[in-house]
């Protein structure tokens, strides 16, 4: 092995150890918490920069090749001795590493607030002392938790943060780790003894000289007694606010309150729908608020630092002449040192327009002077309440018109039983010369008024669970004994209390009409007699026109209906099923050798052959097929909505009814023609015509059969179908 190789080889050897001293450093260090990674840094550093000394020396080496292999072993051993050195230097280092660590340890675990620090990805490595005796919980309980952060989600069997708080805390915790952005959030933590107090938790990252997040390092502080103190200041805040409004809703407390809290006036002044103004003692304006402005439309800036009462504005009192200046409300309480209240004024300005104020002034005083410094002087803008007021009167004169000369009789009681007023018509109309008469003798409406007690009693019964009455009709007591009918309006007036305070309500004369009424009740039971004489006399009839119908369409030996209706009804259906294409059928059937059955047994026996095939028939057809009658031993059957095929079917169902019948003389047959309707059948002789020529082809076929039509373009076949 050359020279070269061997110092190569020793290099590589050293390399080999320096790489085993620093995983072994860095094993060291990956078990100690986030505080040692920066030192631990610093150490990997010096090593490299070793490496790096070991290399530059060793290529030396390779350069000196001439040099003589004493002095080589020399170099190599000088070389050895500089590695023992840096690596002793190490040593030392990591020492003084340690030694820091337990140091920042111990600081931080001394510290009144939790420390924490976390990897870039957000989860803990470290939590210092302080968290374990706060939240009670142990470091097995967190290291290997998943926890995040400040370590909050310790584990499932102690949680440590407030559960309607940690949404909000993971959220900004995911925030600040996606931006890089310090962290601030408040929290409340679970102490050891299972109270929860408030917390504010802050951390921030720590980069490397690239930029990049090594490490956060954060910090949570017991911020309950300032959350607590907050709470208090925002209850007396609260408290606070409460009484402004209070002192706001009374004026006359603002000039007591003035001296106290000039904010809290300005507050309520400002809010004040009144305008106010504040003057000194020579009438000059110090103070003015928004509604100040707006009534008297000028603007601050022009009001302020001036007299109160302008020059060009005209002062009206109420009846329109001048009001002189000096008694200006505001002057006055100067001037007398006493308040003025609700003085009623006008100001004209130069272009004619007038606005009313009631006006109120109050002279301000310092303590223990007897003369005002300052007057305090309220106004509010009172020209639509005049114009108001003027309306009402006007109103007031017009329904006062209209009461007095109402032909109806308006009042208010007491629910006593006492007139509190009324009006002409309610006076005349009950007997008394004037309302003032009415009012003075009537002392007990229920006795004195009311015909029927019980009607007043029913009358403030329905007053007092609906509020009002409509059309309650009654008889009143005149003043003479006589009585007259009235019908009711009334309502209740209730006071700001809800207690009813009167009754209120108009009466008219409805006598002329009970009587009209009586008139007609009289006149309808005449009529309902007569009405009731008619009903039975139409009965009667309806009874009769049936009875007659019946005789009339109906067959008197068999039930069925007759010639005369069959004749009708096959009409009709014949119509039908003309207009709407639908199918109908025909069939006529003959009672076989009736005539020899007659003269064998009697009439009376063929009689009850012919009942009995009768309801042979209707017991084999459908309800909405129609039996009737024909003629002597010849019945029809009227089958609407019903082909040839069904017909037949109908037809032979009947014959077999009437063939296997039990007769008491002898067996009874009957033959039978089925004729269907065709775009062909014009009229509806030609249907029966058809029926009763395929009737006489079952006959002559030997009788106890169905014949039944084939229809085509030809003239038609008849098919027999035998029994």
């Amino acid at each position: 092995m050359g020279l070269t190789d061997r110092i190569q080889a020793g290099a590589t050897d050293m390399q080999a150890e320096e790489t085993r001293l620093l995983k072994a450093r860095a094993a060291a260090a990956e078990a100690t918490d986030g505080f040692s990674r920066i030192v631990i840094v610093s150490g990997m550093a010096v090593v490299l920069t070793l490496l790096c000394l070991a290399g530059i020396m060793a290529g030396q080496y390779g350069r000196e090749r001439s040099r003589s292999e004493a002095d080589l072993r020399t170099a190599r051993e000088d070389l050895a001795q500089k590695v023992r050195d840096r690596t002793q230097e190490i040593e030392a280092a990591f020492q003084a590493l340690r030694e820091n660590e337990q140091r920042y340890r111990f600081l931080a675990d001394s510290m009144p607030q939790i420390v924490w620090t976390s990897r870039p990805d957000g989860a803990s490595d470290y939590l210092n002392q302080r968290w374990y005796e706060y939240t009670g919980t142990s470091r097995q309980e967190t290291v290997g938790a998943g926890t995040v952060g400040e370590g909050t989600a310790t584990s499932e069997r102690r949680p440590v943060m407030h559960p309607d708080d940690q949404p909000l805390r993971d959220a900004a915790w995911a925030k600040a780790l996606g931006s890089g952005q310090p962290y601030v959030q408040e929290y409340r933590l679970r102490r050891a003894d299972g109270e929860y107090r408030w917390h504010l938790g802050r951390a921030v990252p720590l980069r490397d000289d690239g930029g990049e997040i090594i490490m956060w390092a954060g910090t949570g502080t017991d911020i309950d007694y300032y959350k607590r103190a907050e709470e208090s200041l925002r209850k007396a805040q609260n408290e606070l606010e409460r009484r402004v409004e209070e002192r706001t809703a009374a004026l006359s407390v603002a000039n007591r309150t003035l001296q106290e809290s000039e904010a809290q006036f300005r507050s309520v002044i400002h809010a004040m729908q009144e305008g106010l103004e504040v003057q000194d003692a020579q009438g000059t304006v110090l103070l003015c608020n928004p509604s100040a402005e707006a009534i008297l439309g000028v603007p601050s800036a022009e009001l302020m630092g001036r007299s109160a009462i302008r020059r060009n504005w005209h002062i009206l009192r109420e009846d329109g002449t001048e009001f002189p200046r000096a008694l200006h409300p505001s002057q006055a309480a100067l001037r007398t040192g006493q308040g003025q209240s609700s003085v009623v004024m006008g100001i004209r300005r130069p272009k004619g327009e007038t606005t009313w104020l009631s006006v109120n002034a109050a002279p301000l005083f310092h303590v223990g002077q007897q003369t005002p410094y300052a007057v305090l002087t309220t106004f509010s803008d009172i020209t639509e309440r005049r114009r108001s007021e003027e309306a009402l009167r006007r109103a007031e004169e017009k329904y006062r018109g209209i009461y007095e000369n109402s032909v109806e009789g308006i009042f208010q009681s007491t629910v006593g039983g006492r007139f509190l007023s009324v009006n002409p018509a309610a006076a005349r109309m009950l007997g008394y010369d004037s309302p003032e008469e009415l009012v003075a003798e009537t002392t007990d409406l229920g006795r004195q008024i009311y015909h029927l007690p019980e009607d007043g009693a029913q009358l403030l019964e329905q007053i007092g669970a609906q509020g009002r009455v409509i059309g309650f009709e009654t008889p009143y007591r005149r003043r003479d004994g006589g009585l007259v009918w009235v019908s009711l309006n009334a309502r209740v007036q209730r006071d700001p209390d809800g207690s009813i305070e009167y009754l209120e309500g108009t009466f008219q004369d409805i006598s002329e009409r009970r009587a009209t009424e009586q008139q007609m009740r009289d006149y309808n039971i005449v009529l309902e007699f007569h009405k009731c004489e008619l009903e039975k006399t139409n009965e009667e009839m309806e009874r009769v026109n049936a009875q007659l119908e019946a005789l009339a369409t109906t067959d008197g030996l068999t039930g069925l209906k007759n010639h005369l209706s069959f004749q009708e009804r096959l009409a009709e259906e014949f119509s039908r099923a003309r207009r709407y294409g639908s199918p109908l059928a025909l069939v006529m059937l003959d009672v076989d050798h009736f005539k020899e059955y007659n003269d064998a047994f009697g009439r009376a026996a063929g009689d009850r052959v012919l009942k009995q095939v009768a309801a042979l028939l209707q017991s084999s057809v459908r309800d909405c097929d129609y039996v009737a009658r024909y003629g002597g031993e010849e019945f029809v059957l009227i089958l609407p909505q019903t082909g040839r095929e069904g017909a037949e079917t109908i037809a032979e169902r009947c014959r077999a009814a009437i063939a296997e019948a039990s007769w008491d003389k002898r067996p009874v047959t009957a033959s039978f023609g089925v004729a269907s309707l065709t775009p062909a059948t014009e009229e509806v002789t030609g249907l029966i015509a058809e029926a009763d020529e395929l009737l006489y082809v079952a006959k002559a076929n030997g009788r106890n059969q169905v014949a039944v039509s084939c229809h085509m373009t030809t003239p038609s076949e008849p098919v027999v179908r035998l029994s």
